[in-house]
């Protein structure tokens, strides 16, 4: 009989086997996996120490048959890249969890051959996303999350989606400046900026965009800072700033060279700041502050879709002539209730191409309140084929009703919404009348 010593061996080289992926001839590795399988029948219900060990000997070989073992490498990285697509490589520094969690990783546990696949590949280590959450910092984590970012490929140029969220440091640094293993991430991040694809930052004050802001232009130290890669940005501050009136300033001119932007969202604007928006068609932006909204489009010549909750003016100059924007055509409103949209805001613009509207009520108490709105839409002579109104509890019902009343839509093939629920408003007149 077998000793379990001679079981422990067994287990052992197949093992060695798995982690190195090398796979013996298929139908020698068949016979083997029959053998084992007899000896499982033999020692099954005996309560003999080796069935245990005979278990994994038996799962390690099926495994080594696993088809993905054959496959090249190239179909091993777009099987990877699948797997990666959905999550960031994240660690908070500063954190109680003391570890860099990311779907990478497990890949590299797996066999030597599908880590050193994993390794090799920079893509598969390109979408970072850094977390400062206090002053406190764990060097040898810091450390192996520096090496993860330099293997999206050091001056290689594989495209980075990159998010900074310092939302807790704010919280928890009470002021205090980035101690050495945070500036030591975040310059090494910034250094690639050229590489960025995607930013996303976080932040609760404009103190915390200031000094990311400082940290950026030491770095790169040139007059014009350029992102020839950058396609997606977003800067947001959290909590309340969302509804202040104060235009948010602190990024410089950090972000005035993106000629791939073409996605922004933002807490804030204003008309003398200096983002790229030449090539902009998606614009979500909490608050603008300018001399109109023409402005706004005029910098945005390209722009498909906008979402804006408030406008105010910056100053106020002579009325300017109507602007037609001609590629729009998708808005969306959020309406709050007071003056956080300023009065005659539509008057000059035209958006003759709007065919999708979205308006979200917190709070309306006539239908007055978006007059201006709908005149404009009437004077655009555009044709709305989708239109939803969010927000209907928070809304008496007659308002809602007279909003959907002479919007430019057309009765036979334009579809309305009310919180996502079909709403006709034809058959609404009709039992009226009735």
């Amino acid at each position: 009989m077998v000793s379990p010593a001679q079981f422990q061996s067994q287990y052992k080289e197949v093992l060695t086997r798995c982690r190195l992926n090398d796979v013996p001839d298929r139908s020698q590795l068949r016979t083997l996996i029959e053998h084992t399988r007899n000896e499982l029948f033999i020692f099954f219900g005996g309560g003999y120490e080796p069935f245990a060990t005979l278990k994994k000997i038996l799962e390690c070989q099926e495994s080594l048959l696993a088809p993905i073992r054959s496959l090249p490498p190239e179909l091993i990285h777009e099987i990877f890249s699948f797997v990666t697509a959905a999550d960031r490589i994240s660690y908070k520094v500063g954190s109680r969890r003391k570890k860099i969690l990311g779907p990478v990783y497990p890949l590299t546990w797996v066999c030597h051959w599908w880590r050193r696949q994993a390794l090799s590949r920079s893509t598969l280590w390109s979408s970072i996303d850094l977390g400062i959450v206090s002053p406190k910092a764990n060097l040898d984590v810091v450390k192996f999350f520096h090496d993860c970012i330099l293997r999206t490929g050091g001056t290689a140029c594989i495209p980075m989606d990159v998010c900074i969220d310092l939302t807790e440091y704010g919280r928890e640094s009470s002021g205090h400046s980035f101690v050495g293993p945070h500036l030591q991430l975040l310059s090494l991040l910034i250094c690639q900026a050229n590489k960025w694809r995607s930013l996303v930052f976080k932040g609760p004050s404009e103190d915390l965009f200031g000094r990311f802001n400082g940290i950026v232009t030491t770095l790169l130290n040139t007059r014009t800072i350029f992102f020839p890669l950058l396609e997606k940005l977003t800067l947001s501050l959290d909590g309340p700033e969302w509804t202040t009136r104060s235009p948010l300033r602190p990024l410089g001119t950090i972000f005035d060279s993106c000629p791939r932007l073409h996605t922004l969202e933002t807490s804030s604007l204003w008309f003398g700041g200096t983002i790229d928006l030449r090539n902009l068609k998606v614009l979500r932006v909490g608050s603008y502050s300018g001399p109109s909204l023409s402005t706004l489009f005029c910098a945005c010549p390209l722009l498909q879709s906008l979402q804006i909750t408030m406008f105010d003016y910056e100053s106020r100059s002579a009325p300017e002539s109507c602007y037609t924007h001609t590629n729009l055509s998708k808005l969306h409103i959020n309406h709050l209730p007071g003056d956080y949209f300023a009065p005659d805001a539509w008057n000059s613009v035209k958006l003759p191409k709007l065919a999708e509207l979205i308006v979200t009520a917190h709070f309306m108490s006539s239908v007055w309140e978006l007059d201006d709105f709908k005149e404009m839409l009437v004077r655009s002579e555009c044709k709305l084929w989708r239109v939803n109104f969010f927000g209907s509890r928070r809304v008496p019902s007659d308002v809602v009703e007279s909003f959907f009343k002479d919007l430019p839509v057309d009765k036979e093939s334009s579809i309305l919404y009310v919180d996502n629920q079909r709403f006709d408003l034809w058959q609404e007149e009709q039992n009226r009348k009735e």
